[in-house]
């Protein structure tokens, strides 16, 4: 099967992407819903000693010190960067890690090979990765916001169903309230052939404020999910799920949005392979 062409837009309706992988903790009982990752405290040591030689000298912490680490599990506590408020940025805490990135976005290639800096950090900074990192979940996301300029100010559940291909049928009610209908939910789909996962889609209204300006955004999210593991995932079984995951969202994106649309997303660049 030919690999599909990778491509970018001048003016993509992007917000952000985000790539996770979270793997397993261990509950404490006399707290319901709180799990401790044991080796945390020695892995995010290790992490940081490696992410500073890389330059990433700016790291915050997100949750503060006096909350208890047991009930932050699956959370993100550090945030690294290179520079204040530079991206891409990886996140951490126990039981997770992330690469997320924002615009200006030069395409998977080039991300690709951040997350995979990321991961190689991850495995080599975890106390013996191939008996106690034990993934329960991998998923990629991609965020996309569609606003004025997109046509997302006309009425909702036409601009779902001419440009987004999802149809929200409702029958008149008083008023012609159907007009003023919301769809907030998500499509699930199964994937059996990338490895026993799952792909769901949510479309919800929002607003995204930019340059202090609060704008109305129809919001939507393609994501990738796995959360079956029969066997222990390595680092290259994990770089090999990211990129099936991203050649099917690349994929869904260029299926989902309509022609009227993409053509409010400017110029479509092919971005080289090599």
């Amino acid at each position: 099967m030919p690999k599909a062409k990778d491509f970018l837009y001048s003016n993509p309706p992007l917000i952000e992407v985000i790539s996770e992988v979270r793997w397993e903790t261990t509950p404490v009982a006399v707290i319901p819903g709180a799990s401790i990752d044991p080796h945390f405290l020695i892995f995010n040591k290790n992490f940081l000693a490696r992410l500073k030689k890389a330059g990433f000298e700016y790291v915050k912490r997100i949750i503060p010190e006096e909350i208890p680490i047991e009930l932050t599990s699956e959370n993100p506590i550090f945030r690294y960067r290179k520079a204040k408020n530079a991206w891409p940025l990886y996140q951490t805490g126990p039981g997770l890690f992330t690469a997320n990135i924002v615009p200006p976005y030069k395409g998977w290639k080039e991300f690709k090979k951040f997350l995979d800096q990321g991961l190689t950090h991850l495995y080599s900074s975890y106390p013996l990765p191939q008996e106690y990192l034990r993934i329960k979940r991998l998923e990629l996301r991609y965020m996309d916001g569609f606003q004025a300029q997109h046509g997302s100010i006309k009425r909702y559940p036409e601009f779902l169903e001419d440009h987004l291909g999802i149809k929200l049928r409702l029958p008149k009610l008083p008023d012609k309230q159907e007009l003023a209908a919301s769809l907030i939910g998500e499509i699930r789909i199964p994937l059996p052939k990338i490895d026993n996962s799952y792909g769901i889609i949510t479309v919800k209204p929002g607003v995204i404020t930019k340059n202090e300006k609060k704008n109305e955004t129809i919001i939507m999210e393609l994501i990738i999910r796995k959360n079956d593991f029969s066997t222990h995932f390595q680092k290259r079984n994990v770089v090999s799920w990211f990129n099936k995951a991203h050649s099917l969202l690349h994929s869904w994106f260029d299926k989902v949005c309509s022609d009227e649309l993409k053509e409010t997303f400017g110029e479509k660049r092919e971005i080289p392979s090599k």
